[in-house]
């Protein structure tokens, strides 16, 4: 993973070196409402999944509740789908058809970036799985980016992502550079960046991404959650496959 002093939240796709597909997820945020969130595994609208919470909910306007609350990561029988937002739920619907890159694709055409001005932050979006009903090899994941063009159309891009032992691929919100308040956080360019997946537990990959995301001055720690979610063959998603990291409870 690049080190980087603000990636804003992140999403990353790849396997471990004994071959077991890996999704992850990371938040990391600059102001106090954004530091003041956890990750909780629970039930959603009857799927196992991984929803963003807020420390104090009657604190935070509806508007900023609907970009900073989510499901972040829903997994079952489709596989795993996870994103920077509420679109989260749009993707594991669509995702039935062992065809990761699509069902972003096709979830993304309901979504724009983020209203969030100035920053306009991209909805980042992964599939990773298959449909076990299905007659598919697991051998790819997709990772989706709707970002904001000068003129203010979204612009949208979908990559499939190879599933190799050891390797991964990454996407972030922002480039990394934390720039002073005010000023628009430069957005994610370019393609999904090659990482190493370090670790063979769920825990161990996601300490291995929360460990790098660790500041040099931990008077400027931004790190709020990273989850790691292991793919199942069977669909069935066991405490043993799923490991959370929350800097606040």
């Amino acid at each position: 993973m690049p080190t980087a002093d603000y990636v804003g939240r992140f999403i990353a796709l790849g396997a471990t070196k004994s071959g077991i597909p890996v999704a992850v997820y990371g938040i990391t945020g600059r102001s106090p409402s954004s530091q003041a969130r956890r990750f909780v595994h629970e039930q959603i609208d009857g799927v196992q999944g991984i929803r963003v919470q807020h420390l104090t909910p009657d604190k935070i306007s509806p508007a900023e509740e609907a970009l900073i609350v989510y499901p972040a990561m829903l997994f079952g029988q489709a596989g795993i789908a996870v994103s920077n937002g509420r679109q989260t739920t749009d993707i594991y619907n669509t995702f039935r058809n062992c065809q990761p890159l699509e069902a972003i694709a096709t979830a993304h055409q309901n979504w724009d970036y983020e209203p969030d001005k100035p920053n306009f932050t991209p909805r980042i979006s992964g599939t990773l799985g298959f449909e076990t009903r299905i007659p598919c090899t697991l051998g790819t994941g997709a990772l989706g980016i709707i970002k904001r063009m000068q003129d203010g159309r979204s612009i949208r891009h979908v990559t499939e992502i190879p599933i190799v032992s050891g390797k991964g691929n990454i996407i972030s919100t922002y480039t990394g550079a934390n720039v002073p308040p005010g000023t628009p956080l430069p957005s994610f360019t370019g393609e999904p960046m090659e990482i190493e997946i370090r670790g063979i537990t769920p825990v161990e990959v996601a300490r291995s991404f929360y460990d790098t995301l660790a500041p040099v001055d931990p008077t400027k720690d931004l790190r709020v959650a990273v989850a790691a979610v292991f793919h199942s063959d069977t669909g069935e998603y066991t405490p043993d496959k799923i490991a959370i990291i929350n800097r606040h409870q």
